[in-house]
């Protein structure tokens, strides 16, 4: 009797296409060697803010479907229009290498298949604080990242920010739904 032929697609693309469909996905963190994989969901535009001095970047708040995460981000919106009321799909990595190993650092441009390839817009940049805050009856925890000045803070269960570390280098990754 044989056995099932193995899948020769690399671990973390098996994992992106064995989640359900986005209107029906749940959170998840994922660790494939060295990379950490948060998988934020859909979320949904809640507020989109632009000023004045910086017409081109405009700060989105949004909040996942599935779960209680909260979002801000600042996009360039030149690059990557956003308004308010549309859904996303928001993905943070430590890597965008498929099967999990650590990035070099620099982008190489070719015909490698990455994670990026799968999603619109991507940044990379540093987490650069872990906070907490608790209210009467719940504990939130911040996570701040600066995208080379663009910032995002993601607030939501600590047990979400303890799989992070300070310093690390994270990818956003970003597709509309």
């Amino acid at each position: 009797m044989k056995g099932k032929p193995k899948s020769k697609r690399p671990q973390i693309l098996n994992l992106l296409a064995s989640l359900p469909p986005p209107h029906s996905l749940r959170r998840c963190c994922l660790g494939f060697h060295h990379a950490i994989v948060f998988i934020l969901g859909l979320g949904h535009v809640m507020t989109l803010t632009s000023w004045w001095f910086f017409r081109l970047v405009s700060r989105i708040s949004a909040r996942s479907e599935q779960f209680d995460m909260l979002i801000h981000l600042d996009v360039n919106i030149e690059i990557y229009p956003m308004h308010a009321g549309e859904k996303f799909m928001l993905v943070l990595a430590s890597t965008l290498n498929l099967d999990g190993t650590p990035d070099s650092g620099y982008y190489t441009p070719g015909n490698k298949k990455s994670l990026a390839d799968k999603f619109d817009f991507v940044m990379q940049g540093k987490l650069y604080r872990i906070s907490e805050e608790s209210s009467e009856k719940q504990v939130k925890a911040d996570i701040y990242v600066s995208f080379g000045g663009l910032l995002m803070m993601l607030k939501g269960d600590p047990s979400i920010a303890a799989r992070f570390e300070l310093d690390q280098r994270l990818f956003i990754l970003i597709r509309k739904v």
